[in-house]
């Protein structure tokens, strides 16, 4: 049996394609529901299908797996590996992580796994993971690799612009009212991350507008880490490039990466969603 494997949830995005401890990762997948259909993850709902506003007919949302699933899945990874690392996307976005609670409640093993609420997702998810990874292959206990994750949350900032409000209206974040008006002015909000919960701090009338905002929130920090932006569907080029400008110039030291947005979260928020996420620097 080996010692330690990570496990996170498909809304994730590697800030690198290879990277050391890829092999100790597993994934639980989200399929997507488009209507009445249901899609597996990556076939037949990529964020390209998806609608760029909802309508009656399309209601696109996240399937997570059920119970009897949810505790299948843990008793394979229990069976190959001694210790259990889960790090789920932000709660608050959605509840698979009080669904793996309950799981883990009925394999009657909670002390081999080890569940923890990222209070984030896409490439932040990401870079946590790929932490954790990291420190799994350097052979640090299980209670450090936790105490780590923790402290390494509260240093990951993700804003969101996501254009069409509707999808943010069909998964609970905005009533139907702000939803309506925000689409029919063509707002560009900008949403970011509180404690997990999405939280608007800023309107935007484009989308210059938005990426001039991304700049301002970058300037703030002190010594980056990594900095990575989600692309919407369809791309941003032009404005991508102006940010990675100011990067080179700014911030040469930082690592930087750039994603497409990814399936699970383009359910969450509409494809029409553009992210940055900063991880800061830690200090020592």
């Amino acid at each position: 049996m080996q010692p330690v494997c990570i496990v996170t949830d498909s809304s994730v995005q590697f800030t690198k394609p290879n990277f050391p401890g890829r092999d100790v990762i597993r994934l639980i997948p989200f399929d997507i529901i488009l209507g009445d259909e249901v899609f597996q993850e990556g076939i037949g709902a990529k964020p390209n299908c998806l609608p760029p506003s909802i309508n009656p007919r399309q209601l696109p949302r996240l399937h997570i797996p059920d119970q009897d699933s949810l505790q299948s899945i843990l008793l394979t990874f229990l069976q190959q590996f001694d210790q259990v690392i889960i790090l789920t996307l932000s709660n608050s976005l959605c509840p698979l992580f009080q669904e793996i609670q309950t799981a883990t409640l009925a394999t009657k093993s909670q002390s081999r796994i080890h569940l923890i609420d990222s209070l984030t997702t896409g490439a932040g998810l990401g870079h946590l993971v790929q932490k954790a990874a990291r420190w799994v292959l350097q052979g640090l206990p299980t209670s450090d690799i936790e105490r780590n994750i923790r402290s390494q949350i509260a240093h990951i900032y993700t804003l969101f612009c996501p254009l069409s409000l509707s999808y943010l209206y069909n998964s609970g974040f905005l009533d139907r009212g702000q939803a309506m008006v925000g689409e029919m002015l063509n707002l560009y909000p900008i949403f970011t991350l509180e404690e997990g919960r999405l939280s608007p701090i800023e309107k935007q009338r484009n989308l210059r507008g938005t990426v001039e905002f991304f700049l301002e929130f970058l300037d703030e920090f002190e010594a980056i880490e990594h900095i990575s932006l989600i692309q919407s569907c369809p791309p941003t080029n032009l404005e991508s490039r102006i940010l990675k400008q100011h990067i080179d110039e700014f911030f040469p030291d930082s690592g930087y990466s750039e994603h497409a947005i990814n399936s699970p979260v383009a359910a969450l928020l509409g494809p029409r969603t553009i992210s940055l996420t900063v991880v800061e620097m830690m200090s020592g």
